[in-house]
């Protein structure tokens, strides 16, 4: 059939599915869809929009990343398609796989400074984790030298540090 190279037939039949109570049949056609193509781009897509059902209709956001991290791994190198995994892992809070993603992301050729950057702020913010953080951080200096985040981001994690350097109390003197 000719419908799996145009969007217009796949709209339609999440359409009726949706109407009818049977996305997961929709979902399994798309699956059929994918191991069935011979054009890598067909299988991208219907792998997207299978990953975008599971996730958003059907509230199975493993599925939907399993399917996600497939897209980056049959096209490495597609940016697009590596930020809608990376959307997915963020919205459900799956911050080490974010990370990983975010490598991927420097791998294919995405902006390291930007990439190391949010991998900075996910140490420190979600994972607070100021020693990695620090280390990001870093290295975003290393390669932008005048990054104002990365100095306010260094300075606040050394002020952090010391901060509770001075809550620790002194060890007892020995006898």
């Amino acid at each position: 059939t000719a419908w799996p190279g145009e969007g217009a037939g796949a709209d339609a039949l999440e359409a009726c599915g949706e109407r009818l109570g049977r996305l997961d049949d929709v979902v399994q056609r798309y699956a059929r869809v994918i191991d069935d193509a011979y054009d890598a781009a067909v299988a991208r897509a219907y792998t997207q929009r299978r990953a975008t059902i599971l996730a958003e209709r059907l509230g199975r956001v493993d599925e939907a990343l399993a399917a996600l991290q497939r897209v980056v791994e049959i096209a490495p190198k597609d940016l697009d398609a590596i930020r809608r995994w990376q959307e997915l892992l963020e919205r459900s809070g799956r911050w080490q796989d974010l990370l990983i993603a975010i490598e991927r992301e420097m791998e294919a050729g995405g902006d390291r400074t930007g990439c190391l950057r949010r991998m900075a702020r996910i140490w420190e913010q979600q994972i607070h984790n100021a020693h990695e953080a620090r280390q990001l951080w870093r290295r975003v200096l290393r390669g932008a030298p005048d990054d104002p985040e990365a100095r306010d981001a260094l300075q606040r994690l050394d002020r952090r540090s010391v901060d509770l350097d001075d809550d620790v109390p002194a060890p007892a003197p020995a006898p």
